[in-house]
């Protein structure tokens, strides 16, 4: 499931920074911007040789190869992003409904080195953390959703999740499909934000158990004057870094109670049982001033592809099930987080996809 999502998300990304159309998810592995050269092959080796650089072990430190290819393939994505920054900038002939976020930002300002360069910059921000969580986030979804196929408790809900969907779009399988390919966009996000409760307690619970990343927050050096008082004195707290795990703190019994480890999105539909709730126990797009931009898009990401795939397709995880195998009981290890640049499936969520009956009728 893995290079599937992450394709649908980039094309979803690209489309809105900077209006471009990669055709990631019909492009064959090597051709286009899939190719050895292509700016999407590119930006994702540079995610993968950041995992590297992080792990702490200090053997890329003497890998004379790696700093090469991350400049080769740096700059395959700065010379393709200049070109679009400066088609962006001098772009004055389309509407404001039609502009990429990047247009809206730059169109018509002088097109100097300095604003290009951040652009660029910016864009390549978005495009990384752009595709690699949200496509976390649909894996982890479809596979919530597999559970539905042996597990009672999980049957329920994705018969719940199907209920509510049969009322708002109608009772064909991909007729929700419909009403948001329809040019009138400002109805489908209305039904979306507003008229599927279910759908949108089932994300926030995948997000709860499953968050796909987590930031570090610092303070700065220069801090001398802050100090943390202790029994024995104080210590300066300058140049400390807090790492606040969203995956420890989301599955707290303490905080969201016995069933902390359990799927159950009716959690999200009690009002009295979040108004109990401490402050910062949810944050799987961090808080304040620096948590997550793009944390609205991937929601509306998120309720796109579940009401496009839950009554219209069978999701079936192909080993790292967690079910107890047939003959001797044992149960199979159940598919966990690989910390890569991002936490991901760590099996890139092997999946039997097939029709669902309803579909097929």
């Amino acid at each position: 499931m893995a290079d599937y999502a992450q394709d649908l998300t980039t094309d979803i990304i690209t489309q809105l920074t900077i209006a471009q159309d990669f055709n990631a998810q019909s492009t064959p592995q090597g051709q286009g911007e899939k190719s050895p050269t292509g700016l999407l092959t590119a930006s994702r080796r540079l995610s993968e040789m950041v995992y590297a650089v992080g792990q702490g072990v200090g053997l890329h430190m003497i890998d004379p190869i790696r700093p090469l290819k991350s400049l080769f393939y740096e700059r395959i994505v700065d010379r393709k992003l200049t070109a679009i920054v400066k088609e962006c900038i001098s772009s004055d002939n389309v509407t404001s409904k039609s502009k990429s976020i990047t247009q809206l930002a730059v169109s018509g300002l002088p097109p100097d080195k300095a604003l290009i360069r951040s652009c660029v910059d910016q864009i390549k921000s978005f495009l990384f953390a752009g595709q690699d969580t949200t496509a976390t986030l649909i894996q982890w979804i479809c596979y919530e959703m597999s559970k539905g196929g042996h597990d009672p408790h999980h049957a329920t809900i994705l018969s719940r999740l199907r209920q509510e969907h049969d009322a708002v779009f109608g009772t064909h399988p991909f007729s929700a499909l419909q009403l948001l390919s329809s040019p009138a966009t400002a109805e489908s996000e209305s039904v979306l934000t507003s008229r599927l409760p279910y759908t949108t307690a089932f994300i926030k619970e995948t997000l709860r158990l499953h968050p796909p990343a987590a930031t570090v927050r610092a303070v700065p050096w220069e801090a001398t004057s802050l100090s943390l008082p202790l029994s024995s004195g104080s210590v300066s707290i300058a140049g400390l870094q807090i790492y606040p795990s969203p995956y420890l703190i989301q599955r707290n019994p303490n905080v969201w109670g016995a069933d902390a480890h359990l799927f159950n999105p009716d959690r999200w539909l009690d009002d009295a049982y979040l108004g109990r709730l401490p402050v910062g126990s949810y944050r799987p797009f961090e808080r304040g001033p620096r948590n997550c931009i793009g944390r609205e898009l991937a929601m509306l990401e998120g309720m796109v592809v579940l009401v496009s795939i839950a009554r219209g397709f069978q999701f079936e995880k192909v080993g790292l099930t967690g079910r107890a195998a047939v003959g001797d009981g044992k149960k199979e290890s159940e598919v966990w987080s690989d910390h890569a640049v991002t936490s991901v499936p760590v099996d890139g969520m092997v999946m039997r996809v097939s029709m669902s009956e309803k579909a097929e009728a």
